[in-house]
């Protein structure tokens, strides 16, 4: 799967190195980025040139076989197609001058090809107040002429206005117009009381969820699409995502969409029960309908070309000779078959359309086998009624991480939309109208089969029968559907039957082990009150079974029959699956004319989407469906998932400009404070309250990880918006969150400031006791005040209890202190993991005369190692 493409550097917002000195990385993301290697003889993997990094990797995220796919090309996406196995995970790496030997934690073959995802050290520092992004690595904000990150944040409008304020109680002028002015703009940009959107317009007042999360792909790949790309939608100001495919072959579709896999099962995301979306097609009609095949070849015709008359004819193509596309011939008609237009036509494919009359064209496809035999023909309707043949799937996958084949039929459901909508029109689609497709036979939208017509007659006659669409949105015994078969019939007195027939494909609907067939149907006779409709199908052997039914004229109804009831009509029984065909008709003495409306033919019951336990994909899809060329305008898709947000109205992040405008992400907010005599100016006082309780909290949280004074400067911090689930993940939802939990990847399992106190700032909750009496403090260096823990030799100890987060494992780990020593003689535990009795040790870090030292094991005996395991800072 591919996305639509990477954010500009300049999307993202910055945090500052207000201190100087942070060292600056690179994020490197497998395929994406090239990084690829081979597994060695020894089980290993190297990276160096050219792969980046070599020798100054300080992260490996993962290591996955190389035909693993992601979603989309960040340095934190999930894997979703192919082995989802991670083969780091338990592994190690140790840098060399030059080179990074990468351990694996679950062996590959050697020549295993493999892509990474790690982290590498620049070997730069940033200088203070340096900007630099913050996610996935640090790294030195991209700035160009047209980034106004900084230059225009959102934030600032609120300190403008504490400055007006104040200068208009210095200078006596009332700056109230101005202050107003400044809030509403501010305002319609900060709130977040709008349901979360996957992909937006990027109007500030919404959610946006990252547009750079979608992917892309097609059967032709990039080359399928001639237009992806957010643009003004005609006679607006919004911008719109406007797509166009190229599918020549009827092999051929395209996709696009957004890899979520939330879990379904708890809250807030087990209340999501709908989809909503705008919508525009191109509105292209197409006067060609009731297309039907007669014969043995294998070729596929498809038209081409828009029929530019009005009045309805009856078009024959047949195949005069045998052979393959491009050599044998064909001859047509447009009256029925009863004269020809053309004889000895080549039969052209793709590239070389035929041209009949009045635009339109024809071509073929071959398959298996010989294309043409002698004798093969098509018939179809050409002029009225007009018909919007193109549809829009939208599409729903509920299939979890390991399940064979998770973008099968069983796991995918589908809603489809047709292409008749001029203006972009608004649809909210609940998750049971999103079916399986795997039962369901013809629906006028989400499976459009070919269907055909028949009649019988005492004798030759000029009885018509026109098969076509009813383009009419309906709910009916509440689905809704968009398109219905139309069946229209104008008899002779001598026709004694008739009936419409629509092919299986058992490949896709296979009827074993089904029991009913069932059918929307609403007749339309003037007179009758009921008729007697005769359902048929037909079996593997050709055979005919059937059963009649009472229907009432004038409603929609749904006619279902049992399968094991059906009666013999030809050929022998027992019924044989996998079923053929399906008929409906009217067995004897049909009203001379009327109508029949179909929809929703189907085995047994739809299967929804309701009460699905994950949504993997919301996916838009664009199947060829016997037309080369689609088109969409696509804005605000959505989840009805609201935001909690404990601060509304907030500021968030800064505006950030680019030469086409806002751009859509929503990140962290700047190092400062968002000015809380804004909203008090505006006289919204609940708001400013948000603002103090936003402040509060934050120092609390900077206090408790960090240490120190909660000086005025606000450490760097996210609340958890919608778009950051994909990257935070779904646990966080709608909470405040702070980015330092993935500066250190989660993986920090004791924090310890020594601030007045023995606490432990990382979160994890080893606090710390002193051995006996009270601890003393003194002076550090990292903040004022009494920030550092006094250790004398034949003093008192701090310690916790025991807990598996210490055991160290194979696996790589950093140890990191601030320590002065008083005297350098001997040897002297800064810390470390035994048991007090019989002094077994797992792991101690000491000082040995002037170099630290660490003795390490996994077995009970202490093996002393000169150095490090992993040099940490400090």
């Amino acid at each position: 799967m591919r996305r639509i493409q990477w954010v500009r550097a300049s999307q993202f917002n910055w945090v500052f190195d207000n201190l100087g000195g942070v060292s600056l990385q690179e994020a490197v993301a497998g395929k994406a980025s090239g990084a690829t290697a081979v597994v060695e003889a020894d089980g290993t993997v190297t990276i160096a040139a050219p792969n980046p990094g070599g020798g100054q990797v300080c992260y490996i995220r993962g290591v996955w076989r190389q035909d693993t796919q992601f979603a989309w090309e960040g340095f934190w996406a999930a894997a979703i197609d192919g082995d989802l196995t991670n083969y780091f995970e338990g592994g190690s790496f140790v840098n060399g001058a030059e080179t990074t030997t990468v351990t694996l934690g679950q062996p590959l073959a050697p020549g295993t090809e493999v892509q990474l995802f790690y982290l590498y050290l620049t070997g730069e520092q940033s200088d203070q107040y340096e900007a630099l992004n913050n996610y996935p690595c640090i790294r030195r904000a991209y700035r160009d002429r047209n980034d106004y990150t900084y230059d225009f944040a959102v934030d600032r409008l609120l300190d403008l206005m504490g400055y007006l304020h104040l200068a208009g109680r210095e200078r006596d002028r009332d700056y109230g117009p101005a202050c107003r002015f400044l809030w509403q703009a501010l305002e319609c940009r900060e709130h977040s009381l709008t349901p979360p959107l996957v992909y937006d317009s990027f109007e500030r007042e919404l959610w946006d969820q990252g547009a750079f999360l979608l992917y892309r792909d097609s059967t032709r790949g990039m080359e399928g699409f001639t237009v992806f790309q957010t643009e003004l939608a005609e006679g607006s100001r919004e911008r719109v995502l406007h797509v166009r495919a190229d599918l020549p072959t009827l092999a051929d579709g395209a996709w696009f969409g957004y890899v979520l896999d939330w879990s379904l099962d708890q809250p807030p995301f087990s209340d999501i029960d709908r989809v909503n979306f705008k919508l525009k097609g191109a509105a292209r009609a197409s006067r060609i309908h009731h297309l039907t095949k007669y014969g043995s070849g294998s070729a596929q015709l498809l038209f081409t070309g828009d029929y530019q008359h009005q009045e309805k004819r009856r078009f024959v193509v047949m195949a005069e000779t045998a052979g393959e596309v491009g050599t044998a011939t064909f001859k047509w008609s447009q009256d029925g078959g009863l004269t020809w237009e053309g004889e000895g036509l080549v039969t052209g494919d793709r590239d070389h359309p035929v041209e009949l009359t009045g635009g339109l064209k024809v071509y073929w496809e071959g398959g298996e086998g010989e294309d043409f035999a002698a004798g093969d023909y098509w018939t179809f309707w050409s002029g009225d009624p007009e018909e919007h043949p193109r549809r829009l799937l939208v599409c729903l996958n509920d299939s979890a991480a390991g399940d064979s084949d998770p973008w099968g039929p069983a796991h995918s459901y589908v809603h489809a939309v047709p292409d008749r909508f001029t203006a972009l029109t608004a649809f909210e689609i609940p998750f049971d109208q999103f079916w399986r497709r795997d039962n369901v036979i013809d629906d006028g939208d989400r499976v459009r089969a070919t269907w055909g017509v028949w009649y019988s007659a005492s004798e030759p006659d000029d009885s018509q029968l026109t098969l076509g669409d009813r383009e009419e949105t309906e709910v009916l015994f509440g689905d809704t559907f968009y398109t219905q078969r139309r069946l229209i019939w104008d008899l002779s007195p001598y026709a004694t039957a008739f009936g419409a027939w629509v092919g299986i494909d058992p490949a896709r609907c296979d009827s074993t082990d089904r029991t009913t067939l069932n059918f929307l149907l609403k007749p339309e006779v003037e007179g009758a009150g009921s008729l007697t409709v005769r359902v048929k199908v037909k079996d593997a052997n050709g055979s005919y079974f059937y059963a009649d039914q009472e229907v009432t004229v004038g409603v929609w109804q749904r006619v279902s029959v049992n399968l094991a009831d059906l009666a013999l009509e030809s050929g022998t029984a027992p019924l044989t699956h996998p079923l053929q065909a399906v008929d409906i008709g009217i067995p004897a003495s049909p009203p001379s004319n009327g109508v029949f409306n179909v929809t929703d033919l189907k085995f047994d019951d739809h299967v929804r989407f309701t009460g699905a336990a994950r949504l993997r994909l919301l996916e838009f899809k664009l199947e060829q469906q016997g037309l080369r060329e689609h088109e969409w305008w696509l804005d605000e898709v959505g989840l009805n998932l609201t935001a909690e947000d404990p601060y509304p109205y907030t500021p968030r992040l800064a505006i950030s400009l680019g030469p086409y405008g806002q751009n859509p992400w929503r990140g962290p907010t700047l190092v400062h404070y968002a000015q809380p005599l804004g909203p008090y100016l505006a006289g919204a006082l609940h708001l400013a309250q948000n603002y103090v309780a936003l402040h509060r909290d934050a120092q609390d949280e900077y206090a408790a990880r960090y240490g120190g004074l909660k000086g005025p400067i606000l450490p760097v911090h996210t609340r958890n918006d919608p778009e950051n689930i994909p990257l935070c993940g779904e646990e966080n939802f709608g909470r405040f969150c702070w980015w330092s939990r993935h500066r250190d990847y989660g993986q920090t399992v004791g924090r310890w400031h020594f601030n007045g106190g023995l606490g432990d700032a990382s979160g994890k909750g080893h606090h710390l006791t002193w051995s006996a009496g009270t601890p003393a403090y003194t002076t550090g260096v990292c903040q004022p005040g009494d920030t550092s823990l006094v250790l004398e030799p034949a003093g008192g100890y701090a310690y916790c209890g025991p807990s598996d987060d210490f055991l160290l494992g194979g696996g790589d780990f950093t140890l990191e202190a601030v320590v002065r020593f008083a005297d350098l003689s001997g040897s002297m535990v800064l810390f470390g993991v035994w048991e007090a009795t019989g002094d077994q040790r797992s792991w101690v870090w000491l000082r040995q005369g002037q170099s630290p030292a660490l003795a390490y094991s996994t077995d009970g005996v202490c093996q002393r190692r000169a150095g490090w395991h992993r040099r940490g800072g400090g």
